[in-house]
C-alpha cells in the first residue's frame, strides 16, 4: 500500500528570519517633507550629539587628543568641517605611539613628526586651544638654537595666529593675537648644555595664556624685560629653566592672576621671594644631582615674605637641599614634604622656630593654620611626628613614608603625661611602606588607642607582604578592637599615593585639592 505524504505547512504572508524571539518592528511613519522618518519614542541609534551646535561639538572635540580629534572628520558628513574649525589641541608628542613603534623605528616616527604638524597646521583655521611640543625631541633640533627656530615656525604658524601669520617677523605687528590657552613647550632636553633660548614667538600669546610650561630652555633677562604681561595666566610651570632671580620676580610680578607655581628643577639663582596676592599653590623640587654642571647658582631658598592666598607649599625632595622661610602666609593649610635626609633635608622656618629633619628648635609658637602635613623620613621616630603635632596643633591629615624603622617608638611610658593634655585632631592618617615591623606598629597603635575623632587609617602594605595570614596578624598588633574613635575606619592596601607626587614633574599631575592624593 502506498503511503501518502504528508502535506507542508501553509507559509504566513511574511515570513522574513529573524532571531530574537520578537516580530520585526513596524516601519515608521514618514513626516511631512519626503524622506525624513520619525523616529520612535526612546528608539536605539538616535544620533542626538550631531543635533548639537556646532560651537560646542568643538568644545568637545578640543577636549579629545589630537589624533582621536581629526578622526572625527570621518563619523558623518554633519562633522566632516567641525575639526577644522574647531578649537585646536595640538599634542605633538602623541604621533609616535606603541602601535607606530611596533611597525617603524623610533627615529623614524619623528622623522615624519614635523611634516604632519605642518600638515595639521596649514589645514587647521584656528583658534589655538592647546600646544603641546619637545623640540629637542625633533631631527631638526641637533642644537637648541635649531629647535627653537623650528618652534618659532611652529608658534606662528596660521593654524595658531588669529592674524594668519606665518613669518617669524610677523608676530609682533600682527592686528591681532592667537586665542592659546594652554602652551607646554620645551626646547632643549634637561640635560642639554647648554640650555637654549625660549623662542620669542612664544611670548606672543601673553594676552590670552591661561596655562604655561616653559621647560629645557633660558629665559634671558633681555626677554623678560620687554614689558611683557600675563593678565589671565593662572598656572605656570617651570622644568630645568635657567634664570636670574631678578627675572623670575619680573615674570611673577607681571601675572596678576597667578594661582598655581611649580619650579622642577632650576637654576641661575640661590634664593627666591615670593610676594603674590593671588598665589594659592607653590611647588619646588629638583632632583638633577649635578647642578653645578649647568651653574654654579642653585637654588637654595625659598622665602614666602607675603602670600595672603597661599594655602598649599610643597616642597619636594631637593639633592642639595632647601631653606623655607614662611614670613606671612595667613591661610596655609596643606605642607610636605618635611624630610630628615642629612644634606637633603628641608629646613623649615616660621618665625622664629627652625624645623630641621622634623626636629625643632623651640616650640614656643605654633601654626593654627596647617591642617594636612606629609613627611618622607629616614627613620620613623614618634618623638618627631609628636613635635610636629605641637607645632601644628590643628592638623587633620597626616602622610608618612618612611624608609626604615630605627626606633622602636614605644610610647606607654614615655608619653603618659604628654597624653593627658596633648589633643590629638586627627581624622585621615596614611603610612606609606608599611611592612609591620614593630616600629611600624608602635607608631601606627598610638593613633588607633589614642585619636579620638579618627576616621580614616590607610596602610600601604608591600604587594610581596600582602595576604590573609599577614592582614589578620596585623590586625591583632594594632589592637583595632580597642580604637579610641568608634567611627574610625582602617584599610589595607598595595596601592600607593605618596611615590606618585614624589616622582611629579607636571603641574596637571598633581591634585591641586590634596596633593598626596594618588591622582591614578
Amino acid at each position: 500500500m502506498e503511503r501518502r505524504r504528508k502535506p507542508l505547512p501553509r507559509r504566513p504572508p511574511y515570513c522574513a528570519p529573524f532571531t530574537s524571539g520578537r516580530p520585526p518592528a513596524k516601519k515608521r511613519k514618514r513626516l511631512g517633507s519626503e524622506g525624513e522618518i520619525e523616529p520612535s519614542a526612546g528608539a536605539a541609534g538616535v544620533d542626538r550629539i550631531s543635533a548639537l551646535p556646532d560651537e560646542l561639538l568643538g568644545e568637545i572635540i578640543s577636549l579629545l587628543p589630537t589624533k582621536d580629534g581629526a578622526r572625527t572628520q570621518i563619523l558623518a558628513s554633519r562633522w566632516r568641517h567641525l575639526w577644522l574649525s574647531a578649537p585646536l589641541n595640538l599634542d605633538c608628542r602623541g604621533f609616535a605611539t606603541a602601535a607606530d613603534l611596533a611597525v617603524v623605528r623610533y627615529r623614524r616616527v619623528y622623522n615624519n613628526v614635523p611634516s604632519a604638524v605642518a600638515h595639521i597646521l596649514d589645514r587647521h583655521q584656528g583658534p589655538g586651544r592647546r600646544l603641546r611640543v619637545k623640540g629637542y625631541r625633533l631631527p631638526v633640533a641637533a642644537a637648541a638654537a635649531t629647535a627653537a627656530t623650528a618652534l618659532n615656525w611652529w608658534i606662528v604658524a596660521p593654524a595658531l595666529a588669529a592674524a594668519a601669520s606665518a613669518a617669524l617677523d610677523c608676530w609682533l605687528v600682527a592686528p591681532a593675537l592667537d586665542g592659546l590657552q594652554v602652551l607646554e613647550c620645551w626646547v632643549s632636553s634637561k640635560r642639554s648644555k647648554p640650555l637654549g633660548p625660549l623662542p620669542a614667538s612664544a611670548y606672543r600669546f601673553s594676552p590670552t595664556l591661561r596655562v604655561a610650561t616653559f621647560g629645557g630652555c633660558r629665559l634671558p633677562d633681555d626677554d623678560i624685560a620687554q614689558g611683557l604681561h600675563f593678565p589671565n595666566l593662572k598656572h605656570l610651570s617651570l622644568e630645568s629653566v635657567s634664570t636670574s632671580e631678578h627675572s623670575l620676580h619680573s615674570l611673577i610680578a607681571r601675572c596678576p592672576a597667578l594661582e598655581c607655581l611649580m619650579i622642577h628643577t632650576i637654576f641661575g639663582f640661590r634664593r627666591l621671594r615670593i610676594n603674590s596676592l593671588t598665589l594659592t599653590f607653590i611647588c619646588v623640587q629638583d632632583q638633577l644631582q649635578n647642578c653645578k654642571a649647568f651653574s654654579q647658582l642653585q637654588f637654595e631658598e625659598l622665602v614666602i615674605q607675603n602670600a595672603p592666598c597661599l594655602e598649599k607649599l610643597i616642597p619636594l625632595y631637593f639633592e642639595c637641599g632647601l631653606q623655607v622661610s614662611v614670613i606671612s602666609a595667613p591661610r596655609l593649610h596643606t605642607l610636605g614634604f618635611l624630610t630628615d635626609w642629612g644634606d637633603h633635608s628641608t629646613k623649615l622656618v616660621f618665625g622664629s622656630t627652625v624645623i630641621q629633619g622634623l626636629r625643632a628648635n623651640s616650640l614656643t609658637t605654633a601654626v593654627h593654620t596647617v591642617k594636612i602635613l606629609a613627611v618622607n623620613v629616614n627613620i620613623l621616630s614618634l618623638d618627631n611626628l609628636l613635635d610636629m603635632m605641637r607645632f601644628f596643633p590643628c592638623l587633620e591629615k597626616l602622610h608618612v613614608k618612611s624608609w626604615s624603622s630605627g626606633e622602636k617608638n614605644l610610647w606607654h611610658h614615655k608619653h603618659r603625661d604628654l597624653l593627658r593634655c596633648l589633643d590629638i585632631r586627627l581624622r585621615t592618617v596614611v603610612l606609606e611602606t608599611y611592612l609591620g615591623s614593630w616600629s611600624q606598629v608602635n607608631f601606627a597603635k598610638f593613633f588607633v588607642l589614642n585619636a579620638r575623632v579618627l576616621e580614616s587609617m590607610t596602610f600601604h602594605v608591600e604587594a610581596s607582604l600582602y595576604d590573609e595570614e599577614f592582614l589578620a596578624e596585623q590586625r591583632g598588633k594594632l589592637q583595632l578592637g580597642n580604637k579610641a574613635s568608634r567611627d574610625a575606619q582602617f584599610h589595607f592596601t598595595t596601592g600607593t599615593s605618596l611615590e606618585a607626587v614624589w616622582e611629579t614633574k607636571h603641574l596637571s599631575d598633581l591634585n591641586l585639592n590634596d596633593p598626596f592624593l594618588c591622582r591614578c
